[in-house]
Parts: structure tokens; sequence; C-alpha cells
């Protein structure tokens, strides 16, 4: 780029120009080229030769006005320069401050300044139109230019490596203080705790501090690896929902524990990638998370129990308070409760990927399965057995519809010399093909409204119809956009319905007695103005059901969650639990869609679901028959609001087999936290649970002594008894009472 340089306020005389020139084109013709040299003084140029008109440079020539101001009797100054176009567009500008004590030293000042602003920002100095008002300057310039630019290029580079050095050197500094800021907080939230202990220790009578056993010791001293995510070997550690999406239960819940969360202790375990297979990738480990309370445990030598949380299809986190029926009762039983997360969950994916990139690994999505998770569960408690050296503290195993269905009840069956019982709750056992009907849960939420309200069930059972009529108008999804406030416009009439279709799903699945969601949407429905239409009437009871919305369907896209990833990969693989609709539900007829459902399976796992693989490896057909004869220990608990209860064990298969149920019970209800707003019939249920629990661990604990007089534990075992086993009621928990 060439640049003009001109001074068109000083008093610069031809003299000055026509050295500037000689001087350019005679000492320095090949740093300048052909350079042309105008005088520009405006005043000059007025007086002298009135006729001369400056014109504008060339295209691709930049003029730069360099110039200086003396402030007269001071010892300071100004220096500007401005850099326009041949169009007079402004380029670049800069200004400065500067010391001086003559005019010739302020206008020396502003060319240097304006030379090395050139230099720093890359600009080219050839060939050069410069004028300026003395010789001196020129001169000053040409010494700048032929002595100091290379020097100066050399100390801006060298000032640019340094800064960025600097730069460097401070984010490593920041790197290590935040380090330290997190070990400083580790440790004075280590020392709180270790101070609550102690003030704990003191109030406890003499007679009850016992001494710690060798195990209790090492344990005690390994909870300390949690906060460093540490496991317990020491190492360093790289839809069937239980509680409601939005989970607005009573406000009590989420503070009913007295367990605060410093008494709770992640560890994470080496799990064993593969434990069905010897091939060499199957020994690869990965970091299962499980939480440890042991406030209440009464500890190895007494044999107290252990309580696991069996983690479903999500983190773990929200079991530590919101699946309440283990703390509710550890201190009676004094029990240590283990949560364990199921693998592809949480912070429990294998190679420390996130779910995402798990699932696209072809490889990888092949170990996340319900067997390879119950494996995980038997060998972490096994392994806190011994661990702990607590190998005859039964172990009682609960958790939450796939919780259940999948791991507590079938860890039970498939794992007996784990765990002691299970507790199933809201447990869909039997809800798989060709073992029950495919129309059961859509009836089953139908009949929840129906109860609710007769002329609420008919309203909806009529807005999928004239959902459709408005859909085929003319802008008739503008319509139903527009009445139903969706959050972007609809593309189908089949959007709409199947929000609706999963808004009464979980209001029915979750219809608790203290929001009684149910009965909130029907309300809604019954109470909006006869005027209204029938899709006017539906929309208040959408609106009803989500008051912190202001707009509804359609949502702006967000990341799937953890659930939504799993679960679609554990539905087209086994749990393929599709449901039918009949005419005789408040919903539109329609097939399971099957064959649409595999399809997107094939699309985006290149699979297929194996939709008979649970009833084939944990049974369900003929499951009386065959529970009656082997199983035992095994409360399966519902709650008759729940549709999925259709899916149950709702009558006791033998007296250890249990089933205990609920008219007015929803999904899960009776393992969540206690308050003091439950019901009588939520109290009683809870109850009964907990008292057969006891009875199962009071019958383990007199067989315990039993063995313990007899070290080979044979005594009982009589050969010659033809008898023996023939009667499912001759187990060891056989004295357990049923509901």
């Amino acid at each position: 780029m060439r640049l003009l340089s001109w001074n068109c306020q000083g008093l610069g005389s031809p003299l000055t120009v026509q050295a500037l020139k000689a001087l350019v084109v005679k000492e320095k013709p090949d740093l300048f080229g052909e350079a042309s040299v105008f005088h520009l003084n405006r005043r000059y140029l007025s007086h002298t030769d009135p006729g001369f008109v400056w014109r504008p440079p060339d295209p691709g020539v930049l003029q730069i006005n360099i110039d200086g101001a003396f402030k007269i009797g001071s010892h300071s100054g100004s220096t500007t320069y401005i850099c326009c176009d041949h169009t007079g567009q402004l380029k670049e500008g800069f200004t400065c401050e500067a010391e001086a004590s003559t005019t010739l030293q302020i206008e020396i000042q502003a060319l240097n300044v304006t030379l090395r602003h050139l230099l720093q920002i890359g600009k080219s100095v050839d060939p050069l139109i410069i004028d300026t008002d003395c010789l001196q300057v020129v001169q000053a310039v040409y010494f700048e230019l032929k002595y100091h630019a290379p020097q100066l290029k050399r100390i801006i580079a060298d000032q640019h490596a340094r800064l960025v050095e600097a730069q460097e050197r401070l984010l490593k500094v920041e790197r290590k203080q935040a380090v330290l800021d997190e070990r400083v907080d580790h440790a004075i939230q280590q020392h709180e705790i270790l101070d609550e202990r102690i003030k704990c220790l003191r109030k406890l009578p003499v007679a009850h501090k016992k001494p710690l056993s060798r195990a209790e010791r090492d344990f005690k001293s390994e909870l300390a690896c949690a906060a460093t995510k540490k496991n317990l070997d020491g190492y360093y550690i790289p839809k069937l929902s239980v509680f409601h999406p939005t989970f607005i239960q009573d406000p009590t819940w989420a503070v009913q524990t007295s367990i605060s969360s410093k008494d709770f202790r992640t560890f994470f375990y080496n799990q064993t990638l593969d434990h069905f297979n010897y091939r060499p990738e199957s020994y690869t480990t990965f970091k299962q998370r499980y939480i440890i309370n042991s406030k209440y445990w009464g500890g190895a030598n007494a044999s107290a129990p252990i309580f696991a949380f069996l983690g479903d299809e999500e983190p773990i986190d929200s079991a530590t308070t919101g699946a309440g029926f283990m703390t509710d009762n550890a201190a009676e039983f004094k029990a240590l409760l283990v949560y364990i997360v199921h693998r592809f969950y949480g912070e429990s994916i294998p190679y420390g990927w996130t779910l995402d990139k798990a699932l696209k690994d072809a490889n990888t999505r092949g170990y996340f399965s319900s067997a390879q998770a119950l494996a995980d569960y038997a060998e972490i408690l096994l392994y806190l057995k011994q661990k702990l050296n607590a190998k005859h503290s039964p172990i009682i195993v609960s958790g939450g519809s796939y919780g259940e269905v999948m791991l507590a009840a079938w860890l039970r069956l498939k794992y007996p010399h784990v765990a002691l019982g299970a507790l199933a709750s809201s447990a869909p056992i039997l809800a798989f093909p060709d073992i029950m009907p495919r129309d059961t849960f859509y009836s089953g939420v139908a009949k929840d409204f129906q109860e609710a309200s007769f002329s609420c069930h008919q309203t909806i059972r009529r807005s999928w119809e004239e959902i459709d009529r408005v859909a085929s108008e003319p802008h008739g999804l503008a319509k139903l956009s527009k009445t139903f406030k969706t959050c972007g416009p609809l593309e189908s009439s089949s959007q709409l319905k199947e929000y609706l279709k999963s808004v009464y799903v979980e209001a029915a699945q979750y219809n608790d007695p203290f929001r009684r969601p149910v009965e909130v949407i029907c309300n809604a429905i019954n109470g909006a103005s006869p005027r209204n239409d029938t899709l006017r009437k539906i929309f208040a009871g959408l609106a009803a059901s989500d008051r912190n919305s202001t707009c509804y369907i359609n949502p702006p896209p967000t990341p799937p969650s953890q659930t939504e990833l799993g679960w679609h990969w554990q539905t087209c693989t086994e749990i393929a639990a599709l449901w039918s609709i009949t005419n005789n539900t408040m919903f539109q007829p329609a097939p399971s869609g099957l064959d649409k459902f595999v399809t997107g399976c094939k699309r985006d796992f290149s699979i297929a679901p194996r939709q008979h693989w649970i009833s084939t490896y944990y049974g369900g057909q003929d499951i009386k028959l065959v529970l009656h004869r082997f199983a035992s220990n095994i409360i399966f608990s519902n709650g008759l609001q729940d549709p999925f209860s259709y899916g149950g064990i709702l009558k006791s298969i033998s007296n250890s087999v249990v089933a205990v149920y609920t008219a007015k019970g929803s999904h899960c209800l009776d393992i969540m936290p206690a308050t003091k707003k439950d019901p009588k019939w939520l109290v009683n249920q809870r109850k009964t649970e907990v008292e057969i629990i006891r009875k199962w661990i009071a019958t383990y604990h007199a067989d315990l002594r039993k063995g313990t007089s007899d070290p080979k534990g044979v005594s009982e075992v009589n050969a010659k008894d033809p008898k023996l086993g023939d009667d499912p009621d001759s187990s060891e928990c056989s004295a357990v009472g049923s509901s």
C-alpha cells in the first residue's frame, strides 16, 4: 500500500520541500522508489499560487496528515496523524500527548510517533510522499528510517514474545491456585465432618463406646477416599422412573430425613466390563459409582443389615433423599445404606465417556444390559461385605419400577446368596409380550380419569376427533397452535395428541394423594366456561397441569437427558413393553406401533428388539406356579392408581412372596419419604412392609445362630428325608406372613 503524507497546517517553505525531495531521491532511492513530494501548505499556496489545486491521490494510495501542536509557554504539546484513502474516508487515526520545549521538537515527535505506529501495524512506507515544516524534521525522519526501523521491529517482536510468555505463566499460576483452593475447601469439609463425629462420640455413654473391629477401622480410614474420587482399593478414579419428571410433591418430602448430605459418601468400584465372557476385552474395568451412608449402621459384629438401593435409568443422587423408605427405617434396623448407580448412567460409564459417545460405539453399547447390571450389583455388594468383614450382615435390596422389575426382584431370584430379600415397588414384572394383554396400561390411565370425573373423561375422549377436524381445515394447524399456546408451530395434529397423551399418562402414573394431578386436570376441564369449546377446555386442563409454563408443546430443542438416551437403547434391546389402545378407553384406538418402533431401532442402532428375551431370561409365564415352587422373600408393592400396577403382582404367591397394594396409591409412593400428611392407608402399607422385612431378618439371625453352633452348617440337612425341598413353605423364611 502506498502512503502519502502531508502537513496541511504547518508553515513550511519551498526550500524545505526541495531539500526533502533531493534528500529522498538522492540518498535513499531504493527505500522510497520514485518518491514525489508535494508541498500542500494551504496558507502558503493561497498567497503564492492561488491557481494551484490539490487533488486526492490515486486509488490504493493512503494519505497521512501528520502534525504537532506546541503549547506556548509550556513544556508539552500533542501529536496527531490521520490516515484517509483516496475517497477521503478515515482509515486510521492516532493522537497522544508529548513533552517538548520548542515547536521543532513537537513536530519531530509527531513524525517519530507516526513512524513507529506504522511499523507496529505493518504498513508499508514504500514509496512515501511526505511533507513537513522544516529540513531538520526530514533529516530526523530519514535517520529513523535508516537506522532504527529494524531495531524497532526487533523490540516489538521481543516485547510480543515476552507478553505471550507472561500470559502462559499467569494461566499456570491460576490453575495451580484453583487446585489449591479446591484442596483447601476439601480439607475444611473433612475437618468439619470429623469435628461433628467427635462431638457425637463425646455425647455417647462410655459403655457404648465399643472398640472398632479391624474391618471397621479400615473402612473408617477409607471413607476419606470418597472426596478425592478414590475407590476402596485406593485407586484414583478418573422410564420407568421412581420420581415424577417434574417432581413437585409435598414440599416436606425434600427435608423429611434427618440425614444431611455430609452423611453420604461417594466411592468408585473397579467394575468388570463384561461378566459373561472371557475375551481379553471382557476384563476391562470401568469406574462404577456407589454411595454409602453409615450413620445408623450397627456394625459387622452385630450382623446389622445392609439396605441397598439399586439405581435405575437415571443418576442415583435423587434417590438418597427421594427414596425415603430406606433412610426412614435405617435407624430402627441399624442398617448400612448403599446406593449403586446403574451402569451407563451418571458417572458409571465405561472408558469415562459420555453416554452419547458410548451409545454411538456398537461394541461398547453391547455391554449395556440388565443382566450385566445385576452382576454389577452382586459384585459390589459381595465386595462390600468382604471389605467390611460383614459376612453375616443380611442384604435387603429395594428400588422402584424398572429398578425393581429388572433389578431388585430379579436380583433376589438370580442371586439369592447375595440378597436376603427384595422390596419391589411398582414393579410391572408381567408387562411384557405374551404375558398380559397389550391394552391394559392405557385402560388403567382412562380408569383413573373416569373415577375422578366422568364428564372430564368424556371431554378428553371427544377431543381427539375435534383435534383432527380442526387440523384438516385451512390453516387448521395454525389455529391449534394458537389455541394451545405452542412454543413452536405444530407440524401435524399427532404432535399435539402425543403430547396430551403423555400429560394424561404421567398424571395417572404419579396420581399421589398430595398433588392429585388427575383431579387438578379434570377440575380445570370441568371448570372452564360453558361457552368454551372442547379444545379450550382441554387447554385449560393442560395449563393446570403445568402452571409454570408460558408455552406448551414443541419447546425449543434441548440436549436429551441420560434417561432419554439410555432408555431408548434399553427399550430397543430388551425392555420392549409396547402398549396398544382399544375402543374402550378415553384415547383414540391405536395399535402398539411395533413395526414403526422396530424401524426406529434399526435406524438408530442397527438392531431389532428381542421382545421375548425378558420372559426367557427372568421368567414371567405361569408366574404364580413358578415362583411358588422356589422363590422367597420378595414384596411386590403397588398402588392401583398407577397404570403400571396392571402389570404387577397383585396377589400373594406364597407366605414369603407377598403382594401389598393400596387402592389409592401411585407409582412408587410407598418408598418415598414419610410425611406427617401421609394418609392412614399409606402409613399402614409401609408398616406392613417393615414388619415383613423385620421377620426376614429375624428368621435369618435365628438360622445364623443355629449355624454358629453347627460349624459345618449341615446338621439340619437330612439326606434320608425324601420330603426335603418338596414343600415350598419349608424354605428358611417360610414363617414370614403375607399381607
